[in-house]
């Protein structure tokens, strides 16, 4: 099997006696340097939140032992179930432990995997679909980076009975299986709120930097528009980056060509945590890296509250993120293959996940915190007000 693609990833795993493993790495990365930035120092204290407000669809651990996943993606002529991953990058944080948690949950369903990563690539991923079709497993899940293209690699795959999922962003077609995540805009809204109810009593003007995720990315286009709803007010001046990579590369370049454009710059909204770094680093550079409350203290929001942004958080520095759990986050679409693909069972095929704003006195929420590095040990959810926990 050929792939066209540059940089692939991939993971195969059995379980039920045997495990294999394959690696593939091809390298291909844009890097974009430009911005057209924003402004201001101001001093702020963050907006008051209470976690009896936060959403979280009801959800409770369930003990590892007993496994309520065992066996449940195994044929009944004792062959697993395969899925195959189609990942968007395994390199950040946040992609890289949402895998390893998928991994790890399709492993104690007993079922085999195969994980392809696109590193953001929107024909890397093409390709691997168009290959991975091929390869006939029973089910794909998928973070469709351009959903338009994708919808009739999904169409096929149902023609050759492959039933296609998604994560995090949805493809809107009558051939997918089902779909989990936030709402996308949602996020965006969620943290223009943030700053837009900091900043009320402020006669302006409050200039804003945002850095763009890859503008072909539905994630990012619904992120902006969301955030440009929030902070609607005409006080609100917001600069918009180049169309970005995902990399913090991109951030702190983008953030620090911002400042000697815009000095003003007050707030930053990233499109994604996978920034946190470059955009904190670009305020240590400016001589603007300062906690909530003291002067000079530039006001981020992002999304995904990714560990590294919750430590940020839990040191003063960054306000917040509107995020949908990661835990929740995969977890939810795992019971929607093994109800619907493995137990033949029909499902609520759209399930949108809550999407509060994180900020300082929620960082330790059970929820966002699974012990780091030990997805074994990252517990199955019993979340009932979104989905039933699957049985025989």
């Amino acid at each position: 099997m050929e792939h066209r693609h540059q940089h692939q990833h991939q993971h195969q795993r059995q379980h039920q006696h045997q495990r294999q493993h394959q690696h593939q790495h091809q390298h291909q990365h844009q890097h974009q340097h430009q911005a057209s930035a924003s402004a201001s120092a101001s001093t702020s204290t963050s907006p008051s939140s209470s976690r009896a407000n936060i959403p979280d669809a009801g959800a409770k651990f369930l003990p590892l032992e007993p496994n309520v996943y065992e066996g449940l993606a195994v044929k009944p002529d004792g062959t697993p179930y395969k899925l195959i991953l189609l990942w968007p990058d395994v390199t950040n944080e946040h992609s890289a432990n949402c895998a390893k948690y998928m991994e790890s949950l399709w492993a104690r369903a007993d079922g085999e995997e195969s994980l392809f990563s696109s590193e953001w690539n929107d024909m890397n991923q093409l390709a691997t679909i168009e290959d991975s079709i091929m390869a006939r497993p029973d089910a794909f899940l998928m973070y469709p980076l351009n959903p338009l293209a994708l919808r009739d690699y999904i169409a096929r795959a149902k023609e050759e009975g492959i039933a296609s999922f998604t994560w995090d962003s949805p493809i809107f077609s009558p051939d997918l299986a089902g779909h989990a995540g936030p709402d996308q805009e949602m996020m965006g809204y969620v943290a223009g709120q943030y700053a837009a109810e900091l900043f009320k009593d402020d006669p302006g003007p409050v200039e804003v930097f945002e850095i763009w995720g890859a503008a072909t990315h539905t994630g990012a286009k619904l992120r902006h528009r969301g955030f440009a709803s929030a902070c609607s007010d005409p006080k609100f001046k917001i600069y918009e980056s180049a169309p970005g990579d995902w990399t913090n590369e991109f951030a702190l370049n983008s953030l620090t060509d911002a400042f000697i454009a815009h000095p003003d710059i007050r707030v930053v909204f990233p499109h994604g945590d996978v920034y946190i770094e470059g955009v904190m680093g670009a305020l240590r550079e400016t001589g603007r890296f300062h906690k909530i409350g003291e002067p000079g203290h530039i006001t981020t929001v992002s999304v995904d509250a990714n560990p590294t942004a919750l430590q940020y958080s839990r040191d003063g520095y960054h306000d917040g993120s509107a995020m949908s759990s990661m835990l929740i986050g995969i977890d939810v679409p795992v019971k929607q293959i093994l109800t619907y693909v493995c137990l033949g069972k029909p499902i609520n095929n759209f399930i949108t996940l809550p999407t509060p704003l994180i900020t300082l006195d929620l960082v330790d929420d059970p929820l966002l915190n699974p012990p780091a590095g030990e997805w074994n040990l990252w517990p199955i959810l019993d979340v009932p007000d979104l989905i039933e926990t699957p049985h025989r």
